[in-house]
């Protein structure tokens, strides 16, 4: 079965038969058309005749684009309930939103084209990952710090904020480790080295501080070895984003640590 089909040259009444079936199946529809369009809702309105893309998803989302710009001249959101009909010859594409309740009432004075398309899409949004997925590929992946490395305390809590990992190197020697999803500068080189100084204070042991970004600036950098810092370079996981929008990032990151390791017990 074709993923696409094109329909030119159909009448009103085939068409809506086409759009009504199409978005039964989960296809997307597709417009093209010279039409006038009516709103009413928070307000009253109407756009006159003109050439006009019209694109209707499975879910009730509906978009009405002019030839230029980047938004819609109208449109409605998912959940929204589309009818069609033929009234006169002419097609008539009715969309209800109830709440707030708006109506959008497009007339197709004509119908160029009509395009269906079967869309499959398994593959979910994927978004840079946050200090906290970072967090998370540490703690599953310690040696990506260096061999040997190992998490001892995630969001360890000390005089002057919230240590992101405290972890001890192969030799056994503490390392606290600052944790940035976007480009470090001198405020994130600052907050390590109070951390690190806080856990000298704390411990009277030598410490190492070491700050993990996908980049730094020149001026952190040259702070970072000023201070006897280090810093390496890492990338944040891509996350996939769930379908309603939640995954890892709706847990705390306490729960999701505690559970991990109730499950390695």
């Amino acid at each position: 079965m074709a993923k696409v089909k094109v329909y030119s040259n159909i009448t009103a009444k085939d068409a809506s038969n086409v759009i009504m079936r199409s978005l039964a199946k989960g296809d997307i529809v597709i417009i093209l058309a010279n039409c006038v369009i009516h709103y009413e809702g928070r307000a009253l309105s109407d756009i006159g005749p003109g050439d006009r893309l019209v694109i209707i998803k499975p879910d009730g989302t509906l978009i009405i684009h002019k030839k230029i710009k980047r938004e819609p001249v109208n449109w409605q959101p998912p959940g929204s309930k589309v009818h069609t009909h033929e009234k006169d010859g002419r097609l008539i594409i009715r969309s209800v939103r109830h709440s707030p309740y708006e109506i959008i009432i497009v007339e197709c004075l004509d119908l160029y084209l009509i395009v269906t398309y079967d869309a499959i899409d398994p593959y979910a949004l994927e978004i840079s990952g946050t200090e906290r997925d970072l967090a998370e590929m540490i703690y599953r992946n310690p040696n990506v710090i260096e061999d040997g490395f190992k998490v001892l305390k995630l969001e360890y809590q000390t005089p002057f904020g919230i240590i992101d990992i405290l972890g001890e190197d192969k030799d056994g020697k503490l390392v606290v480790i600052e944790l940035k999803r976007a480009t470090a500068g001198l405020q994130s080189v600052s907050q390590l080295r109070r951390y690190v100084e806080a856990m000298k204070n704390m411990t009277k042991k030598d410490i190492r501080g070491i700050l993990i970004a996908p980049r730094i600036t020149e001026s952190a950098l040259a702070l970072v070895r000023k201070y006897g810092l280090e810093y390496k370079k890492l990338e944040p996981p891509k996350i996939p984003k769930t379908h309603d929008g939640l995954g890892f990032k709706s847990k705390k990151l306490f729960d999701f640590f505690e559970n991990s390791r109730s499950k390695n017990v």
